[in-house]
């Protein structure tokens, strides 16, 4: 189940585009996990849209792009749902999809390019405090693996040496019935 309506658009123009690199609705819901109909509805829709979204990038200047790439980023990053992102701007899920629209299709990324001249410099999205102390956790887990990893093949190695020496002092080598918890 997908979270977030602007998640949706997100996977409309991923589809719209695999199906444009030569795939067929059927290859490229395949590769996105959904159906070959929810593919040929993205690619309606997005060729629906993208001329409203053209139209409306084309009429922004640079200061309003940034204005609507910073809205959007931080309703992604806040996940906020369709309804919520429409109450907060103050405008019909129509108009808000169309800018999700241009900002995921790269509209205002060729338009920001038109008027300064230059590659626009991507917003990513700030890591909120949850997702720092994730991946904190999720590096102390990894070296934590990787002690263990170590100790195992220092103790693999320990046992495989002290096998030899039994043999080799002609003691004979027993193992422990680890289910029973007893010696053989």
């Amino acid at each position: 189940m997908i979270k977030s309506n602007s998640l949706r658009v997100h996977l409309l123009v991923l589809l719209y585009d695999t199906f444009r690199s030569g795939l067929s609705h059927a290859e490229s819901g395949l590769i996105h996990g959904v159906s070959p109909r929810t593919s040929s509805y993205a690619s309606k829709w997005c060729r629906r849209t993208h001329p409203k979204a053209e139209s409306f990038v084309s009429r922004q200047s640079l200061r309003d792009l940034h204005y609507y790439r910073t809205m959007i980023t931080r309703d992604i990053r806040e996940s906020l749902s369709l309804q919520e992102s429409c109450s907060r701007h103050g405008c019909r899920p129509q108009t808000y999809r169309m800018w999700e629209y241009a900002y995921y299709s790269g509209l205002m990324d060729r338009r920001e390019s038109e008027l300064t001249g230059r590659q626009p410099q991507k917003q990513e999205p700030e890591m909120t405090d949850t997702g720092r102390k994730r991946l904190a956790h999720a590096a102390d887990l990894e070296k934590e693996l990787e002690a263990a990893r170590a100790e195992n093949e220092y103790l693999r190695c320990e046992n495989a040496y002290l096998k030899k020496k039994m043999e080799l002092e002609g003691r004979p080598v027993s193992l422990p019935d680890i289910r029973n918890g007893l010696r053989q």
